[in-house]
């Protein structure tokens, strides 16, 4: 506490009348204080928590939850030793119950036939890309945050990664933050899909069976990430809103599910209506040319007649 004290002292773009509050102890021994001091400062309850643990122990599930369940609006960011989870812990049931999981969750888990990673299997040792689906499960159904960036931070003198999570019940939030992550491209890295159902399993686009690098948030994975939404998405309108939805409800409900960011599924969703695949309207049923953006409450949907073309 000390060194930190001295350490912004010597600071000079921190404002004398606004210095820092440290505040002494485990984080989860002050959490009540922080929580009823956010609670005074009006009725928004707006804020950012950075929860950069030593590990993967500190900070568990159910502190997480109650961050949320007390101030909806707020945003957190954790970092995860998942490095060391696959390194050390047996296997994936370990991993789970030290990340925090309720028995309910695991036992799931370990029932889930969608699930290539056996979490009973005392054989099997977790791997990154299954740990990361572990954690999207838990994050979505149990911390208590609509949106999240399940996305790594890995170290090019390491082996070992840290999860970096942003969890928010804010699309916008979720958004600027992958946004960021496309700009920063140095060391975030994601171990699945780039289109749709990111966390899904595609050998096609697995490194131990392709032998092809990671996602890496490069203009590669960018390449990627364009061509898969536009498949992606053409069969998510058409087979689970037949009748048309919002840009911004379709937005917000594939969001946990790609890398991609607002604007990457706007310029998709253009490139399909160009192409015919799919069309979209204004909320009065005016039409907007195929080339532009679309608006959030532009309806998407698949057009009543399919034009088809074939090869002179």
């Amino acid at each position: 506490m000390k060194c930190l004290t001295h350490t912004l002292q010597q600071r000079t773009d921190i404002p004398k009348d606004n210095f820092p509050q440290i505040l002494a102890g485990a984080f989860d021994e002050n959490l009540n204080a922080i929580i009823k001091h956010i609670k005074s400062r009006g009725i928004a309850h707006r804020a950012i928590f950075v929860l950069d643990q030593y590990g993967y122990t500190g900070v568990p599930l159910t502190t997480l939850t109650r961050i949320f369940n007390e101030l909806p609006n707020a945003e957190i960011f954790l970092t995860l030793a998942v490095g060391w989870i696959t390194a050390y812990l047996p296997n994936a049931t370990t991993a789970a119950q030290k990340l925090g999981l309720s028995a309910e969750m695991i036992e799931k888990l370990s029932k889930n036939p969608d699930q290539e990673l056996d979490l009973s299997d005392p054989e099997e040792r977790p791997t990154l890309a299954a740990i990361q689906r572990i954690l999207h499960h838990a994050f979505t159904s149990e911390v208590g945050s609509r949106f999240f960036t399940p996305f790594f931070i890995v170290s090019r003198e390491s082996n070992r990664p840290y999860w970096f999570l942003h969890m928010a019940n804010n699309a916008r939030a979720n958004d600027v933050v992958k946004t960021l992550h496309w700009e920063v491209e140095n060391h975030f890295e994601h171990f699945g899909r780039s289109g749709l159902v990111m966390l899904g399993y595609d050998p096609n686009e697995d490194p131990e069976v392709t032998k092809q690098s990671v996602f890496q948030f490069d203009n590669q994975a960018k390449i990627k990430t364009e061509t898969a939404l536009l498949e992606d998405l053409s069969r998510r309108v058409s087979e689970k809103y037949s009748d048309g939805v919002t840009f911004s409800s379709l937005f917000e409900e594939t969001c946990n599910e790609t890398p991609a960011t607002k604007k990457l599924i706007q310029e998709a969703v253009s490139k399909l209506c160009t192409e015919g695949e799919i069309e979209k309207k204004g909320v009065n049923g005016e039409r907007h040319f195929s080339e532009t953006l679309p608006y959030d409450d532009d309806i998407i949907k698949i057009p009543s007649q399919i034009s088809f073309s074939f090869p002179k």
